[in-house]
């Protein structure tokens, strides 16, 4: 009997010590994601390392120096448009039967006129090359700062990562097209384009 209770007190030690380690609570701070998550509730999610990361998870990640909360709609290699505010991916219509309570949901971001995030977008993968000039900037700068952790700066027609000239760049890391699915009251990937793996603390369980 005393082994048997040594091991469970072992066994429920682990277990506090996963649940310390992997498990975790985040405030939710905008409305984004009605009706699933409100802001002002808080959500439970898991470390992203229990997971493979797949269309249709919610997940947290950090943007900005705060905890984010979307849903992932786009994985690496991924082209994503839209037409009559409709996501489209791989030139195939999806349907978001998670929208079904949004129905005055607008897939054009007023939050970028331009649509450089939107219109044929090719989601990053490991290894996904890319010649730096203006047209290639406007669509990855963000994101290639974001990984770099520092700021590609211009001197005339030149470009310079950490001081060296830039000409081209290979991607370290898989990335991910995120959306809120309030899309009328949502800053997502519209706004900024991918995110990438390393930002993403975890997928929401609750």
């Amino acid at each position: 009997m005393h082994q048997k209770n040594s091991l469970l007190t072992i066994i429920g030690l682990i277990f506090i010590i996963f649940l310390y380690e992997n498990v975790y609570v985040v405030d939710i701070i905008s409305n984004s994601m009605i009706p699933i998550l409100k802001k002002g509730k808080k959500a439970i999610y898991v470390n992203r390392k229990f997971f493979k990361l797949r269309k249709g998870a919610i997940i947290i990640f950090e943007k900005n120096g705060q905890l984010l909360v979307k849903r992932i709609v786009g994985l690496s290699n991924d082209t994503v448009s839209y037409s009559s505010q409709k996501l489209i991916l791989n030139e195939v219509p999806i349907n978001e039967d998670y929208l079904k309570n949004n129905l005055d949901y607008c897939f054009i971001s007023p939050f970028n006129s331009d649509y450089i995030y939107v219109n044929e977008y090719i989601v990053p993968f490991e290894g996904y090359y890319v010649e730096i000039n203006p047209e290639s900037l406007a669509r990855y700068k963000q994101l290639i700062e974001d990984i770099e952790q520092t700021k590609i700066t211009q001197k005339g027609n030149r470009f310079f990562l950490r001081n060296s000239p830039f000409q081209n760049y290979i991607f370290p890391t898989d990335c991910y097209y995120v959306l809120g699915d309030n899309r009328n009251n949502s800053i997502d990937s519209r706004s900024y384009g991918a995110i990438s793996e390393k930002n993403i603390r975890g997928v929401v369980i609750f």
